[in-house]
């Protein structure tokens, strides 16, 4: 017979042949067999810690098994005791097997039939060992767990709790109610201050057999027990479909919610700085998609976050010509390359661009993994284009200054050459090709003259007198001065307005000398029929309501060298003038805060495109 284990095994029999019998069959299967033959024999023993089973006689010449029994389960509870009786002696058995006997044999032995006994008792034995490391092994989880562990009947009432349940929620006892233990007011529902209901607790739910996972509740224990975030499973306990009780597992999560608390205010803190920082700031992932987009982005580029948000940066924000050169910059931050103080254009999304320097971070996870890039950019436009027109504004007064002294220093020898060829002119009065001669260089000294005129108003400083103007009176000014011009000729102005009475806060005399020279190259530039259209329309850049004026006329348009150098100085396609008209529209539609381009019009002809805010900056 093959067993799990041997065992040690007790025989008390008062009869030699029998005991012999039994230590030679208990033997053979390796069992270890110790043997007795009164009762005081057997209870003389030291050890019974040993004895995993006692095969005892039903009458010794001292006892009784019904007076034994007592005695050895006493000694040796976990010993399994099997009588050995006659068949007259069938009911004293029975009697035994009330007493606490394991099992009863009948005399003549029957070795198979003790076998088959012993293997049934050993594997009652290793079934209830591993019980019983089982249970020592929930009892020490029970004990050390840092959980409140409750484990109710169907009633409610507690069967069983750790010791961890008291330090969290307070006092309990063994048949205590719900009501005692684990009353509504103790707990308030997750996010409120409101106490549950009594049908709402987790124990209530798990006894209407609702498992309940990872529920959030504030718990007030009684006592001096400070109130604890807890965190609550409940799940109903059940044999067969029949509801036995519930058992209900509160962990304290009382320093997470702390953590959580601090890190949101953390979070809402970081959060305010970001949307409250006058600087643009992008969070990039490592691919380049836009994750973060604070309000002054929003603000600066004209894209909501929402619009950008998932989008790759380099091909919505930035233009064509900087896309390879920032993606590389990137590529060399994410490789922990020193990257700061890169500036590159952004685009808005009216179409401006906005210079911008940036300082990169790149952010990194508890791995060391890289997760993105923090971008913080300062809107450098304003500041460069005021360091621009600073720099423009003291060349122009070094120009100014130069040629108001040259003026100054030609005009007495201009003014004596104007004499003799006034006296030159009477003498040869019969010599036409002669007075023909004069007359040309009297006209290169009024062009030089000219020319000198020209060069101090571009380069004398603009102070604007702005004041609320019909823009149509103005253009309509300007047109009629240029009557010599146009008199004679086919030539019309049309206008096309949202508003015919559309107003602006300007300074009339300067934005007549633009239209003035904006009109007169048209003029000079188309044959007849001339057809100028003045389209004048309300626009928003970034955000800001400016006027928008184009000039178009049916000339043949700009080539592309003209496109790029109109607002050049001294850059003209006429055989008379300085090429100073436009250099100089520009300083004055620059001055009133606005912008002058040359546009694209549709078909043939040239357009002009001024846009200025329709109130002072």
């Amino acid at each position: 017979m093959d067993f799990a284990r041997p065992l040690h095994i007790l025989v008390i029999e008062d009869d030699t042949d029998t005991q012999a019998n039994l230590r030679d069959i208990l033997e053979l299967d390796d069992h270890r067999v110790e043997a007795a033959s009164t009762a005081a024999e057997a209870l003389a023993r030291d050890d019974w810690s040993t004895i995993s089973a006692i095969i005892l006689d039903r009458k010794l010449p001292d006892a009784t098994a019904d007076e034994l029994l007592p005695r050895l389960r006493q000694a040796a509870p976990e010993a399994a005791v099997i009588i050995v009786t006659g068949y007259a002696d069938l009911q004293g058995a029975v009697s035994a097997l009330r007493h606490g006997a394991t099992d009863y044999i009948l005399k003549p032995i029957d070795p198979d039939d003790l076998r088959a006994r012993l293997v049934r008792i050993a594997a009652v034995q290793r079934t209830g060992d591993k019980l019983k490391r089982q249970a020592e092994i929930i009892r020490s989880l029970l004990e050390n767990a840092s959980d409140a562990i409750i484990v109710v009947n169907v009633h409610g009432k507690i069967l069983l709790y750790n010791p961890a349940a008291e330090r969290l929620i307070g006092p309990m006892r063994v048949g205590a109610p719900p009501e005692e233990w684990s009353p509504p007011r103790m707990a308030d529902r997750p996010g409120t201050a409101t106490p549950y209901a009594i049908q709402e607790l987790p124990l209530t739910r798990a006894l209407n057999r609702e498992p309940v996972t990872d529920e959030e509740i504030f718990v007030r224990p009684s006592g001096t027990h400070p109130g604890r975030w807890m965190s609550v499973n409940a799940s109903p306990i059940c044999d067969d479909g029949v509801l036995k009780g519930a058992v209900v597992i509160y962990r304290d999560i009382t320093e997470r919610k702390r953590s959580e608390e601090e890190l949101r205010r953390q979070r809402d803190l970081a959060e305010g700085l970001i949307d409250a920082a006058p600087a643009v700031v992008i969070l990039l992932s490592p691919e380049g998609q836009i994750v973060r987009y604070n309000h002054f982005a929003e603000e600066l580029s004209g894209y909501r976050a929402e619009e950008v948000l998932g989008r790759d940066w380099f091909e919505t924000l930035l233009p064509q010509r900087d896309r390879s050169r920032i993606r590389e910059v990137f590529r060399k931050t994410l490789n922990a390359v020193e990257t700061n103080g890169t500036t590159n254009v952004m685009v808005t999304k009216s179409g401006r661009e906005r210079e911008i320097r940036w300082s990169n971070r790149v952010l990194k996870d508890a791995d060391s993994r890289i997760v993105g890039v923090l971008a913080l950019g300062q809107d450098i436009t304003d500041l460069k284009e005021a360091q621009e027109r600073a720099m423009h504004a003291e060349r122009l007064a070094a120009i100014g200054e130069m040629v108001a002294g040259l003026a100054h220093e030609s005009r007495n020898a201009l003014q004596r050459s104007q004499a003799c060829l006034e006296m030159l002119a009477l003498h040869v009065q019969d010599r036409p090709k002669a007075i023909e001669l004069i007359d040309r260089l009297q006209q290169a000294q009024d062009h030089l003259h000219h020319l000198y005129e020209d060069v101090r108003g571009y380069a004398a400083p603009i102070r604007l007198e702005r004041r609320h103007c019909k823009l149509a009176e103005i253009w309509r000014e300007a047109w009629a001065h240029l009557k010599p011009q146009w008199a004679g000729r086919v030539a019309s102005l049309v206008e096309v307005s949202q508003d015919p009475e559309m107003r602006c806060v300007v300074d009339p005399f300067r934005l007549k000398q633009v239209f003035h020279n904006i009109l007169e190259n048209a003029l000079s530039a188309c044959s007849d029929p001339v057809h100028i259209e003045v389209r004048c329309t309300r626009i928003k850049v970034d955000g800001i309501p400016h006027i928008q004026i184009a000039i178009r006329d049916n000339g043949p348009g700009f080539a592309p060298e003209i496109r790029e150098r109109i607002f050049e100085p001294f850059y003209t396609t006429k055989t008379k003038g300085t090429g100073l008209g436009m250099a100089i529209a520009q300083r004055i539609i620059e001055a009133h805060g606005g912008q002058i381009s040359a546009g694209q019009a549709a078909g043939q002809g040239a357009e002009i495109l001024l846009s200025f805010p329709q109130e002072e900056p």
